[in-house]
């Protein structure tokens, strides 16, 4: 596969509209979206949508636990490692449902398949959620349903493996995981994580690990934080540290992770370039297009990241 990105400063356009429709976005499902005759008034001349979000609460990866870990023979069942949690999938569902109350008029009483494209990454929580989205997005009309009571139809949606999805998992390309690397082990790096030995070294003695860098913090980070979204009382050691610092060293980790131009471009470049090419066939003519872009946290903090970084793009 070709990693290699080149981005022009309509790219960067784009880059800075879209993050305003994410925060759009986030604002919207936490404090509502206002009065619906305003709604109704910007609908009347929207023609493209795209909608980028991350999947529900889940189960811990067998990586993010840690030998000490007390609770490491915990088997997450019936769910197990990795996978959409109940009040994860309760979470996905209400994005849908309120994507449906946002956009109602836009999408129309019936599933159409030419209005709606929907985009996964290649995991099995990522797929569930983006179901769990276009459920309740489109839930059936009376003519639609097939099943007496069952208030469901299917939705088609795509995904590519993970080693071959540019468009949304650019991190695994293998030029990118070279530069990931180099950066990862830097000597600007080493001095960086020297500011914060004593810390590394006290979560190191008591996790029986050996951290010595951000993508150790961010992986432990996300373990305590799933034991404890699954009512799991956490080590008193975690005291010290929880939530503060770890918090701010994990997001150091998205940093890394985005840290040249290069980095950037062929992390998010390629959905950037998918974004832009969507925008040049636009007119007020246009058939009506609803986007739906489902990413693990990594992809999507890593896009808000270089949206932060674009003016060294």
């Amino acid at each position: 596969m070709v990693c290699d990105c080149k981005q022009n400063r309509k790219v960067l356009v784009i880059s800075i509209f879209f993050a305003c429709l994410v925060l759009i976005g986030l604002i919207f499902f936490r404090f509502g979206a206002g009065t619906q005759s305003a709604v109704s008034e910007e609908e009347k001349t929207l023609v493209l949508s795209h909608v980028l979000f991350r999947h529900g609460n889940r189960t811990p990866e067998p990586h993010e636990l840690y030998p000490k870990d007390p609770y490491i023979n915990e088997t997450y069942y019936p769910y197990g490692y990795g996978q959409l949690t109940k009040a994860g999938k309760q979470k996905e569902f209400n994005i849908g449902r309120a994507l449906r109350d946002r956009y109602k008029h836009f999408l129309g009483d019936y599933f159409l398949p030419q209005i709606v494209e929907a985009l996964s990454t290649d995991y099995y929580r990522t797929k569930m959620s983006l179901e769990l989205v276009l459920a309740s997005l489109f839930l059936p009309n009376k003519e639609q349903m097939f099943e007496t009571g069952l208030y469901w139809q299917p939705v088609p949606y795509d995904y590519l493996p993970s080693n071959h999805d540019p468009v949304l998992r650019g991190f695994m390309c293998p030029t990118y995981r070279k530069l990931y690397n180099n950066v990862s082990n830097s000597k600007e790096l080493e001095g960086e994580l020297r500011n914060h030995e004593v810390i590394l070294d006290f979560v190191s003695k008591n996790t029986g690990l050996s951290v010595t860098r951000y993508a150790d913090i961010y992986d432990l980070y996300f373990g305590l934080l799933i034991e404890e979204d699954w009512g799991l009382a956490l080590p008193s050691w975690t005291k010290e540290v929880w939530p503060e610092p770890m918090n701010t060293l994990a997001v150091q980790e998205y940093y890394v992770m985005t840290k040249t131009r290069e980095m950037r471009q062929m992390a998010v470049g390629y959905f950037l370039e998918k974004v832009r090419s969507m925008f040049n066939f636009v007119l007020p003519s246009s058939p009506r297009s609803f986007q739906l872009f489902h990413q693990i946290e990594s992809c999507l903090a890593g896009f808000l990241t270089l949206c932060s970084s674009c003016s060294s793009l």
